[in-house]
């Protein structure tokens, strides 16, 4: 862990070229050109809140720079998060909900207000821009996962909103209906892409986290759908067949590519299952 988190350190002090979608990028000077802003801003907020979080050198000044990001980010940003590239505002906002979750300790009470009208205000957006339910297309597409990602998190974030129960079901309901109606019987991702189907895991397995922490579901274990998605992806990842000495390598389909980026995503869930299904997160994780 703590080599992990001094990569992460290197890289917001320049020193180390991080990937944010399969770009490396230095995140400390932003975007290279052709790179929307929003995957630099979040890689950066993101380390130093972990760095913060986890206890690391200097993790006071970590903290101090993940909360101005925070800030800065949430309440200049977000007043419409309108169509764009890639779904990239609501993918940003489940980054900065997490991070606002981990620096959340070091708002003043004014500065969590603005944070929080700016989050309920992003949720009220993405509450009416829900796909039509006959709109079976859009709705089992992985930008759609990202919104309801993002509308679950701002809901379990801000309990306390009197829309957030509204929220919160949109977002379980819609949660639910991708599974039932986007996984194949082999656990497949429909989207004809290998990148789809770990975007689509990104947004789904932090969701089901705090769905399980909140003590609202157990996602990991009580849908069938889900443990067979993660399963199937782990294959892809590492396949049976594996040729080049052991290396697995996926081609691209549809209009996406292969990105290694995406592996992280079985990390995630690898601890979800270690006291529930042992033997199964060791299958993730080998």
């Amino acid at each position: 862990m703590n080599g992990v988190l001094a990569q992460y350190e290197a890289a917001l002090m320049h020193h180390l070229n991080y990937s944010a979608g399969g770009v490396m990028q230095d995140v400390g000077a932003g975007s290279p050109k052709g790179v929307p802003d929003n995957e630099g801003r979040g890689t950066r907020h993101q380390l130093a809140a972990s760095l913060y979080v986890m206890g690391y050198e200097n993790a006071s000044a970590w903290g101090q720079l993940a909360r101005e990001l925070v800030y800065k980010e949430v309440t200049s940003q977000f007043t419409s998060i309108g169509g764009n590239w890639f779904a990239g505002p609501q993918r940003e906002l489940e980054q900065l909900v997490a991070s606002y979750d981990a620096v959340h300790s070091l708002f003043t009470r004014e500065e969590a207000e603005g944070i929080e009208r700016a989050f309920a205000g992003a949720a009220e957006y993405l509450s009416a821009t829900k796909p039509r339910e006959e709109d079976m297309a859009s709705r089992a597409m992985n930008p759609a996962a990202d919104r309801l990602g993002a509308l679950g998190l701002i809901a379990l974030t801000l309990p306390n909103h009197a829309n957030a129960s509204k929220w919160l079901a949109d977002a379980v309901g819609e949660f639910k209906w991708m599974l039932a109606n986007g996984v194949m019987e082999d656990g497949q991702w429909h989207e004809p892409s290998t990148r789809y189907h770990g975007r689509v895991l990104a947004a789904f397995i932090p969701f089901a986290y705090a769905l399980r922490e909140a003590g609202i579901m157990d996602a990991f274990n009580d849908i069938p759908e889900f443990k067979r998605f993660v399963g199937y992806y782990r294959l892809i990842q590492t396949p049976r067949d594996r040729t080049m000495g052991g290396c697995a390598l996926t081609p691209a389909l549809s209009d996406a590519n292969w990105e290694t980026v995406w592996e992280v995503t079985l990390g995630w869930v690898a601890g979800a299952y270690a006291r529930t299904d042992p033997s199964y997160a060791a299958e993730l994780w080998s």
